[in-house]
């Protein structure tokens, strides 16, 4: 596969169409974010993806394992000490993603536009297009527009209520009064 003819929307779309959870979906588009576009690898730390996503860290590495055990990611990481590592070196395996994920279009439920030479010409028998655009709606409701522009006012069936934004006061009446 050419990796410069890549498009990020065709990565995304194919990552979209993996059958994963929707956390590791969104992990692994975390992961396409942080990698090197001429590559697809990089330094990726799964504290700079929790970030990212602003989730759970501990839920992003769990994804992560399962990416790699998968075969969708290969991370490879160096002991510092301990209890710690070197932020992991994680190459996307862009063949498998963009294989499996190309191949599964059924989950898209795509339609296709047919295309006519005037509109008398339209099949009603094609039930896999979208519906027609209903006409426009009148709004229902009432709230009328300020006549200046300090003072605005809602109006419902019995009571009125203003508001003057430069004391930023309500002023509350009822019909009739």
């Amino acid at each position: 596969m050419n990796k410069e003819k890549i498009r990020e929307v065709d990565v995304s779309r194919a990552i979209m169409r993996l059958k994963l959870s929707p956390v590791t979906k969104l992990v692994l588009l975390g992961v396409l974010d942080r990698v090197d576009w001429s590559t697809f690898s990089g330094a990726v730390s799964s504290g700079a993806v929790a970030t990212t996503l602003n989730h759970n860290r501990r839920s992003v590495v769990r994804a992560l394992v399962e990416l790699s055990e998968l075969g969708y990611i290969i991370r490879t990481s160096q002991k510092v000490t301990s209890t710690k590592n070197t932020i992991a070196i994680t190459r996307m395996n862009i063949e498998l993603i963009m294989s499996i994920g190309a191949s599964d279009t059924t989950s898209l439920g795509v339609v296709t536009p047919r295309h006519y030479a005037n509109e008398n010409e339209i099949d009603s028998s094609d039930t896999t297009s979208l519906g027609v655009v209903t006409p426009r709606h009148q709004p229902s409701d009432t709230m009328s527009l300020a006549t200046s522009d300090t003072t605005s006012h809602i109006q419902d069936k019995n009571n009125y209520i203003n508001y003057n934004s430069r004391s930023k006061k309500f002023d509350w009446s009822i019909k009739g009064s």
